[in-house]
């Protein structure tokens, strides 16, 4: 439902009140070395340039001491705007993420035959039983939604999405961290279920002609495939001949699911970190519900005590529900919340039922400024960071 993270844009610095003499000598073009002295977590910047010191502000992160180069863009008497140019590691970070947009995939097929492996074991019986073994491992380490619920459930479970594993990895190597830590890491589960996929193909028998089926196709996600296979029974996994070809797609559906990991990850560190999207598989019952997060600041400017509010946005497709958004306007003080619901009945039901959210979240400590209900899709969810038209928004509670 949300679009993964694109290449990363290049930062840029507002200095609001440039000195005189600076900006006369500057002109539009021009590079310069500069360090970022300082920065503070609203996005101040004390800007070392050449001999000035200049305060700047900027969306996107830098690093205190981090040493630049930057492109006058614009330069008048009261507005100097720079544009923080790509280092050797954003650029490779850039490289690196073209590469994966074309292997990437959302986890929905991955955690559905997972599922399957878990509850209907019978049905994949044919599965070489270290693979089973990994699926299983995987599943059980997927959030479920009475913990997601929670806030220091989904804090944990953000915790183990995959994104700060290698940072986890190396607690864990200085002896910071148990390495019980990370048995529930996301992509940890990923690399390991791969390494046993790897070794089962390896493994088997070197046939010409083979029978293999493929996953069955509600196994691959929730659409049906464009044009269906002329038998007319699809294929099953409690008949998968040798299980090359299921093998094949689970490697696919797994590589997938790791390299998207790894595109929201490389989006943070290439420094691309707003808007920052990022995905949970949650298990619910007997299935596997994906839930999509974007996070943004929320406008321009700073609330009346200096603090941004943040903009959220959580997208997921329940069963009975069909497609929703929530879309969160958070600040200090209050929240904002506007639903989205994609199917005329479930807008109808949630419109119903805001009075009661509302107490809820209210008797949570929380101040609701505003919530409501609409029909379709939010603006947000097609349109790029900045652009008009965004309204509303869910809160999750922190």
């Amino acid at each position: 439902m949300l679009p993964p993270p694109v290449a990363p844009q290049a930062a840029l610095l507002r200095v609001a009140e440039p000195p005189a003499g600076a900006a006369r000598a500057l002109q539009p073009g021009q590079v310069l070395d500069a360090v970022a002295r300082s920065v503070s977590r609203d996005g101040q910047v004390t800007l070392q340039l050449g001999n000035q010191t200049l305060q700047a502000r900027t969306d996107q992160p830098l690093q205190s001491g981090e040493r630049l180069q930057v492109q006058v863009v614009r330069q008048d008497s009261d507005t100097l705007m720079l544009r923080v140019l790509p280092t050797p590691r954003t650029s490779e970070a850039s490289e690196a993420m073209r590469g994966l947009l074309a292997r990437q995939a959302p986890a929905n097929a991955l955690s559905a035959n997972a599922a399957l492996v878990v509850q209907e074991p019978s049905a994949v019986r044919q599965l070489p039983e270290q693979v089973q073994q990994a699926l299983r491992q995987y599943f059980q380490a997927l959030p479920d939604a009475s913990r997601v619920s929670r806030s220091d459930g989904l804090r944990q479970a953000v915790t183990d999405s995959g994104l700060h594993l290698e940072r986890r990895l190396a607690a864990v190597a200085a002896g910071a961290e148990p390495p019980v830590t990370i048995r529930g890491d996301q992509k940890g589960q990923l690399a390991a279920l791969l390494n046993q996929i790897f070794k089962a193909l390896d493994a088997r028998p070197r046939t010409t002609g083979s029978s293999d089926q493929p996953l069955p196709a509600a196994a691959q996600g929730r659409a049906a495939p464009a044009t269906p296979p002329p038998p007319p029974q699809l294929p099953s996994l409690a008949n998968p001949g040798s299980m090359g070809d299921a093998l094949t797609e689970l490697a696919r559906q797994a590589d997938g699911a790791l390299a998207r990991t790894q595109l929201h990850q490389l989006a943070l560190l290439a420094g691309d970190a707003l808007p920052f999207f990022f995905e949970l598989p949650v298990r619910d019952g007997r299935g596997v519900d994906l839930l999509q997060f974007r996070m943004d600041r929320d406008g321009e400017g700073d609330d009346k005590d200096g603090e941004r509010t943040w903009r959220v946005m959580v997208s997921f497709n329940f069963e009975r529900l069909g497609p929703m958004h929530a879309v969160i306007h958070l600040s200090a003080e209050a929240v904002a919340t506007t639903w989205w619901a994609e199917h005329p009945a479930t807008a109808r039901f949630l419109d119903r039922h805001l009075e009661a959210l509302t107490e809820r979240l209210e008797g949570l400590g929380l101040r609701v400024a505003n919530m409501t209900c609409a029909e379709g899709r939010p603006p947000m969810a097609d349109d790029a960071p900045g652009s008009p038209g965004r309204e509303g928004f869910i809160n999750e509670q922190a």
